[in-house]
């Protein structure tokens, strides 16, 4: 009675937890991080919004109350959300997980890592309740944008606004810049789903570039020693005519390039027709949230210009789509949100730069989260490391300031963004090794590659007048993102964060690109424009992401754990600038393109001490400038493995135990993750072996780090007439067969076993659902005869999983093979564990080959195999008062003839992952 009772509960119980399941399963996704009527009096400041410029000296008056403020909320996940898209991220890169490259869009990231509705709902609400309209939510639910005047603004964050005086670069009027006095303060209720507000500071964001002042003429430059860089130079440098020479030049490919301004049609045409490109015109998206800033005639149409040159310089197959959107209405970070919530080209070059001390917490958590997400969906970002050297809160091409600090561009700190710095050619001291005294096709001139040291040239002169500039790559270390896990190599410093640059390409003045810009009077026939800076580094890696991408077949996202595990194992594939490439005495206090030093506004010295060119990795070049050929060779076949045998050859005697085993070493290429390991054994004589050879491995499953090895066991196992199991050979994963249940199985079958019973089932009905339970409660003690314990919870009798292991699934006949079923306790009773036996049936036989009583969660049997064949084993489980039977699903051995057969064999030995490489391999095996 006391179990027939016991059941009856438990069904209750289950038929409450079917009722409630789809309640579960929303609330099981996310839980609400605000509460449902939130205290929204008490209030959080939020820090990292004040930039370091905001101070009393650099003040510049106030701000009008109607001046309008464009900001967006960034949001945060909750720590199990942010836990799991983390870990997405890294599937998405690792071709032994099943997501690998299985990108996600907009819609899905909002879906299953976004805030839940209810929270969004509650933030909209106060933001439009303090009179900050909410504009847009993005797909992703991170971003919510509004607009409202500063009055508003001030009012419900708490704070008051600025103008402050701001240092500009070389060509660029310096301007007041607006920003907020103190942190922003929001309901402290909010600040769970609220992590950093952009735009509470007007943050100056640059172009990446220098012109030359002095046009040059069309055609070679060798009396000057000055040579330019054209499409056709370039590929010669970087090699990539092999590439262009086997039909892959970035066709069908787009690519994203952010800007603030539209280019004139003509200055690409112009520039396509004399450096002998194809004839193609980028399109213009003006962003739908920012305004149109038609060509500017400014530094910003100089950057869409270069932009696009060398993207189409570079892959001139790709489509290029010119983003665009004013200043004033967002600048690069509309364009940008643009590309990544709703364009989603594969590919986005970004060639402006801001510096990360200024923007603060707040700008590296936009730029950040945004790329991530850009990662999530498959899109490479590529940005500019800068132009001001180690010092990137310097202008660069422009005089040093006031107090020189380290620091970076704050858009390229991001882990999930590709940051591309600056290298010069050591070409000066023997200028005809490198370039030809004429122009061949394309005006090109370079003969080969040139070696590289970092960018630096601190220099600038205007007839007898020399100006001491801060003009070099921008790299370093960030102050807020930590070191990713695939940041490791020579040279890497163990320093804790985010390095920066990754890989770089020549961007000195020294040797300038070619550019045609009509407003400033060239007529790009006659006479045309050189321009430098990592601008043209960013376009560049983007044009040759394009080339990937067509000869993958697919967008590959996030570039960085790909470029360091192929610095590891393939280095031929970049060109590593070294003090010894650069052809320069190295002095870390001057700077020199041995460095990213700056001078001070007087001289070489007294500046700042940057960072040294090092062998393998450094943080003035990165990596290096690439080998194109080799990167995209490496590229479509880097994710391999080897397996290899320590002998090739082995001979035995029939029924041989020593002597059979052979070491088996598992190499890696790039590829990192788990790898199943198998083996065959195929006979190479003539008709049917009255028995083979049994092979086995073990262990059967390894993990192995990129660029690395693991070891693992080839057993061969032979016999005359053995009768003795097997050496185990390890099986397969075991699948558990859950016990499954209806109301019916539970609840009627045990009632209608007597007819008193279906008349208590009838008076039961007319009472309630708690006084049944009561009832029930009372009397389990009482009617409970069992000598099995019974769980202190009577309300619950738990399921169970039964599953069955093989210990050596292969075994010659007449020998025995031992099976352990493990039964699990699959409910919701924790205070006893299953007891009583487990029976073993053969081939669905109604009687038991064998039973064995529970060791804790472990029964184990041994069941002996006279014949020949293959047989079906599965163990079942008996149930007890407190867990219900179960069955596993079958266990296989296979039965073979004894007296192996003398003769020639082929061992086969397979490693491959469930989404990568595969490799096998062959030992020869000789019975006697």
């Amino acid at each position: 009675m006391s179990q027939l009772v016991r059941r009856l509960l438990s069904a209750l119980i289950l038929l409450g937890v079917v009722s409630s399941t789809a309640a579960y399963a929303q609330s099981a996704v996310q839980a609400d991080r605000i509460a449902a009527h939130p205290n929204l009096r008490a209030t959080t400041r939020i820090a990292g919004h004040v930039p370091s410029w905001a101070i009393q000296a650099n003040d510049a008056g106030p701000v009008s109350p109607d001046t309008s403020l464009r900001l967006t909320f960034v949001l945060s996940r909750s720590p199990e959300r942010q836990a799991a898209f983390t870990q997405l991220l890294a599937d998405l890169q690792n071709p032994a997980s099943p997501s690998y490259h299985h990108w996600l869009t907009p819609q899905q990231i909002g879906t299953r890592f976004g805030p839940t509705q209810h929270d969004l709902d509650t933030l909209t609400a106060w933001l439009s309740s303090q009179g900050l309209p909410v504009k847009e939510i993005a797909p992703s639910r991170i971003f919510v944008t509004t607009e409202a005047p500063v009055s508003a603004v001030a009012n419900a964050l708490g704070t008051s606004f600025r103008y402050f005086n701001v240092a500009a670069p070389a060509g660029q009027i310096a301007k007041a810049r607006l920003a907020a006095t103190t942190a922003p303060a929001i309901p402290t209720a909010l600040a769970a789903i609220v992590t950093a507000i952009d735009g509470l500071a007007d943050i100056p964001v640059y172009p990446m570039h220098h012109s030359s002042a002095t046009p040059v003429p069309l055609g070679t430059s060798a009396s000057t020693g000055t040579h330019y860089i054209t499409p056709a130079d370039f590929a010669v440098l970087y090699d990539l005519n092999p590439v262009y020479q086997s039909g892959i030049n970035g066709a069908n490919q787009k690519i994203a390039i952010m800007g603030r301004s539209r280019v004139d049609s003509g200055d690409i045409s112009i520039f396509e027709k004399v450096t002998n490109l194809a004839t193609k015109q980028p399109n213009i998206i003006v962003a739908p949230a920012g305004v149109d800033p038609g060509t500017t005639n400014t530094i910003d149409q100089d950057e869409a210009t270069f932009d696009v040159d060398r993207v189409l310089g570079t892959a001139p197959g790709a489509q290029a789509d010119l983003v665009i959107a004013n200043a004033a209405s967002g600048g690069i970070q509309t364009a940008a949100q643009y590309e990544v919530q709703t364009l989603l080209d594969p590919i986005m070059s970004i060639s402006f730069g801001s510096c990360e001390t200024n923007a603060g917490q707040s700008g590296i958590t936009f730029w950040d989260t945004l790329f991530s997400q850009a990662a999530a969906e498959g899109i490479s970002v590529f940005v500019s490391s800068g132009d001001a050297g180690a010092a990137a809160c310097q202008s660069g091409n422009a005089p040093p300031s006031g107090t020189q600090a380290r620091s970076i561009n704050v858009i390229c700190a991001s882990s999930f963004a590709t940051c591309v710095g600056g290298t010069q050619f050591a070409d000066i001291a023997s200028p005809a090794t490198y370039w030809k005294p004429t122009n061949g096709t394309g005006l090109e001139t370079a003969i080969s590659y040139i070696p590289e040291g970092a960018w630096n040239e601190p220099t600038a002169i205007s007839g007898s007048i020399t100006t001491f500039v801060d003009s070099a790559t921008g790299g370093g270390a960030s102050a807020f993102i930590t070191k990713p896990v695939w940041q490791i190599g020579t040279g890497v410093p163990a320093d804790g964060f985010r390095d920066v640059p990754d890989v770089s390409f020549s961007t000195s003045i020294h040797n300038g690109y070619l550019i045609c810009e009509g407003y400033k009077g060239q007529d790009c026939v006659n006479v045309i424009g050189l321009i430098s800076g990592t601008s043209g580094s960013a376009p560049a890696m983007a044009g040759i992401a394009a080339i990937l991408n067509q000869k993958t077949g697919g967008a590959q996202g996030n570039l960085n754990p790909f470029l360091y595990r192929l610095a590891a194992s393939t280095p031929a594939a970049f060109h590593d600038a070294t003090p010894a490439t650069s052809g320069s005495s190295c002095d870390i206090n001057t700077p020199s393109v041995c460095n990213n030093s700056t001078p001070s506004p007087t001289g070489l010295t007294g500046g700042l001490a940057g960072f040294a060119l090092t062998t393998g990795y450094d943080q003035a070049t990165g990596l290096g400038s690439l080998d194109v050929s080799n990167i995209v060779s490496a590229f479509t076949g880097a994710e391999t493995i080897s397996v290899s045998p320590a002998s090739s050859s082995l001979t035995l005697a029939a029924g041989a135990i020593a002597g059979n085993t052979d070491l088996l070493t598992i190499n890696s290429t790039v590829f990192a993750g788990s790898l199943s390991l198998g083996c065959t054994v195929t006979y190479n004589g003539t008709g049917t072996p009255a028995s083979s050879p049994i092979c086995s491995i073990s262990p059967g499953t390894v993990t192995i780090p990129a660029n690395g090895s693991v070891t693992s066991t080839l057993t061969l196992a032979t016999s005359a007439r053995s009768t003795a199991a097997l050496a185990p050979k390890p099986s397969p994963r075991s699948t558990a067969t859950f016990a499954r249940f209806t109301l019916a199985s539970l609840f009627l079958l045990p009632l209608l076993a007597t007819k008193r019973v279906r008349r208590s089932l009838r008076t039961w009905s007319a009472l309630s659902t708690g006084i049944l339970l009561l009832a029930a409660l009372g009397t389990l003690s009482a009617c409970s005869g069992s000598s099995t314990p019974i769980s202190p919870n009577p309300l619950l009798i738990s399921s169970t999983n039964t599953a069955i292991a093989v210990s050596t699934p292969t075994i010659f006949a007449g020998a025995s093979d031992t099976f352990s079923a493990t039964v699990v306790n699959a409910g919701f009773n924790t205070a006893v564990a299953p007891t009583g036996s487990v029976r073993f049936f053969v081939n669905g036989g109604s009687t038991p080959a064998a039973t064995a009583a529970l060791s804790g969660t472990t029964a184990t049997a041994s069941i002996p195999f006279p014949t020949t064949g293959t047989y079906n084993v599965v163990a079942v489980y008996s149930g007890d008062n407190n867990f219900t039977a179960s069955t596993s699903a079958a266990g296989s051995v296979a039965v073979i003839p004894t007296g192996t057969t003398a003769g020639s064999y082929t061992v086969t030995i397979t490693a491959a992952a469930a989404n990568g490489p595969t490799a096998t391999s062959t030992v020869a095996l000789t019975i006697q």
